[in-house]
């Protein structure tokens, strides 16, 4: 393979990932651009096993969590759900991505250039976004950076955009991403402060547009949790202060995300709140009476029926209501596994992975988002790296001198 092509990969890997285009733009059931490149992953899949180049422990990781989708893949088709058959399908052909994915973050520089390609596909988000807010929306569907079933809805007579993905809900969730990527990159060293600063720009513009709030929470919390975690005093004093001024000058100036009147309206966020305890309530109940999952369709109907509201308003639920309280333990384990890498700071080995972990643990909190692709992938590509915790060199960390030289020092993490 010709050298720039196959530098050329990791990048287009962590772009596809989140600018997850619709392959057929003019058909509303279009497959993702992330389900096409799972086929052609799963051509390297076999080349690497061949080669004994996948460790055997990552393989049965993986394996263990894709039993009950694989089950769902045909309780689904065989029962007439497909919506059920295809997430489920999503779950399997996570496999050669978190495959992948793994084999491209042993390397440094690629490693890099995953997480460039990332953010600039969480750039790719926000601008889809502000697009349809200019009124290109058919522009959008028409070139395959928007859902033809894209479903719009409106709060205080604001119209909540939708972006790539279709809804206003994981369009903004996967935009924050930009908070974990950008700050692994400057709190490694690979970075200015002005790149994690454009990228919390983008997903301010990303959730008003969209008057989402659970990111910017989650990202309230994620930021000074890595700031004080990092260990590296200086840059992370630097952002926060800087981070604070911007804050303090949008909210005067401009409001919250969303506007003054989405979070002053108290009534309306304790009812809202009181709805999101009760679903998660009712998903807990059901979810004891199902303990292998019911499927999408069926859990929504006895969601519907008990409460009257068809989301459990949390992904660990979501996965146990359709797949099984197995299922959502594997989500909880895999998660919680890479958070206590936090406290090594910025040089520990890991330390993507648990910046990572720590965003979407927050995030699956608020909203189903184990039905986003993106989401899927990030989850099954930490599965896959959880064996590499227990080798001898994953305690190992990266000097701060090397941090402060930048990508060409830094040779030691996995």
């Amino acid at each position: 393979m010709p050298t720039r092509l196959r530098n050329a990969l990791p990048w287009l890997l962590g772009f596809f990932l989140t600018a997850n285009t619709y392959v057929l733009p003019f058909s509303a059931k279009s497959p993702r651009a992330t389900d096409l490149i799972a086929l052609l992953l799963t051509l390297w899949c076999l080349h690497a096993l061949a080669r004994r180049r996948i460790r055997s422990a990552s393989l049965t990781i993986l394996a263990v969590g894709s039993i009950l989708p694989l089950a769902w893949v045909f309780g689904g088709a065989l029962g007439g759900d497909a919506e059920t058959a295809i997430l489920a399908a999503r779950w399997l052909l996570a496999v050669p991505w978190a495959l992948a994915l793994r084999d491209v973050m042993l390397r440094d520089d690629d490693r890099d250039r995953f997480l460039f390609g990332l953010v600039g596909g969480l750039g790719l988000n926000a601008a889809v976004v502000v697009a349809q807010q200019l009124g290109f929306q058919s522009l959008m569907q028409t070139v395959g950076l928007a859902a033809r079933d894209s479903a719009f809805h409106a709060v205080y007579h604001q119209i909540r955009l939708t972006g790539i993905h279709g809804h206003h809900s994981p369009s903004a969730a996967v935009t924050s991403l930009m908070v974990p990527a950008t700050l692994y990159l400057y709190f490694r060293g690979r970075c200015r402060m002005w790149l994690p600063l454009a990228g919390l720009f983008a997903l301010l513009i990303t959730l008003h547009l969209t008057s989402t709030r659970s990111p910017l929470v989650v990202s309230a919390v994620v930021i000074p949790t890595l700031a004080i975690l990092s260990r590296r005093l200086r840059p992370a004093a630097r952002l926060l202060g800087t981070v604070a001024v911007v804050m303090i000058v949008v909210l005067a100036t401009v409001g919250p995300p969303g506007g003054r009147l989405r979070w002053g309206d108290m009534v309306s966020t304790t009812e809202n709140a009181g709805e999101r305890f009760e679903s998660n309530r009712v998903a807990c109940e059901l979810s004891l009476q199902h303990p292998f999952g019911m499927g999408i369709t069926a859990g929504r109907e006895e969601m519907l029926e008990e409460l009257s509201v068809r989301a459990t308003h949390n992904a660990y639920l979501q996965a146990s209501i359709v797949f099984g309280i197995p299922q959502a333990l594997l989500v909880v384990i895999v998660l919680g596994a890479f958070l206590w890498r936090l406290r090594s700071g910025a040089g520990a080995a890991g330390y993507l992975e648990a910046v990572m972990a720590l965003h979407l643990a927050l995030l699956f909190v608020f909203e189903e988002h184990l039905n986003n692709p993106t989401f899927i992938i990030l989850l099954m590509w930490l599965a896959a790296t959880l064996p590499d915790l227990m080798r001898p060199g994953a305690r190992r960390s990266v000097p701060a001198a090397a941090i402060a030289a930048g990508p060409a020092a830094d040779r030691s993490a996995p």
